[in-house]
Order: structure tokens, then sequence, then C-alpha cells
């Protein structure tokens, strides 16, 4: 067999299964999203047997060869909702790609995702 590029050993690699820490500026524009409704994450695919549905990366394998304890350090699978496709499921965004936040950033996350739902609630006008 010819291998034309790339390592020329026969043993599969294992995938890349880190999921780095966002910086604070990549978080806040996360939050800033989720409050907005500019994205979408699978907290929200109330039906789990959707999730590979929403995100078509999960139905084609993007978890093969991660551990247990690989998987357990996902926080959210998420997307912004302007690349969703022109269908949904069930009234839900399908996507082709999909972005992970770690857990201990999606709990950074998700206590301020709280508190600016409460702060919005005071804005005067």
């Amino acid at each position: 067999m010819t291998k034309l590029q790339g390592d020329m050993s026969d043993e599969p690699k294992k995938p890349d299964t880190t999921i780095p820490p966002m910086s604070d500026e990549d978080l806040r524009a996360f939050v800033d999203g989720a409050v907005s409704g500019r994205l979408f994450t699978s907290v929200q695919v109330t039906n789990g047997t959707l999730l590979p549905l929403v995100f078509l990366p999960v139905s084609m394998g993007v978890f093969a060869g991660w551990t247990k304890e690989e998987l357990e350090n996902v926080g959210v699978i998420w997307e912004w909702c302007d690349v969703s496709m022109p269908r949904t499921i069930n009234g839900m965004p399908i996507f082709m790609s999909m972005r992970l936040m770690n857990k201990a950033d999606w709990q950074r996350a998700l206590t301020a995702i709280q508190q600016e739902i409460e702060r919005r609630k005071t804005i005067r006008v």
C-alpha cells in the first residue's frame, strides 16, 4: 500500500481529546451569545436521542476513540446559530460543526449566564 503523505505507520492515531480552557474574552462572548439566543447548546436538546441529529459530527463518530474520562470532561457541546443548516429537527437547529467547552469553563459560563439573565431583568427603560 502506498502512502502519499503524513505518518508512515499503520497504527491509527489517537484523536486529540484535550478541550483547552477558553479565554475570559471568549467566555464573555459565549455568555452574551447564550443569553441573546445567538448560540445553541447540547443542554437545549431536550431529548438526548436527538443530540446526534442536532450536532451531526456526533453521529459521524467525532468522539470515537475517546475514553470515558475524556468524555466526562466535556461540559457542553455548542455552536453559533448562524452556521446552522437550513433545516431543523423538532424545532431545533442542525449543525454540521460543533464546539466543545470543558466542564470547568461550562460551570463558569453557566453561573455568568444565570447572573446576566437576572441582571437583564433589572434594566430600566
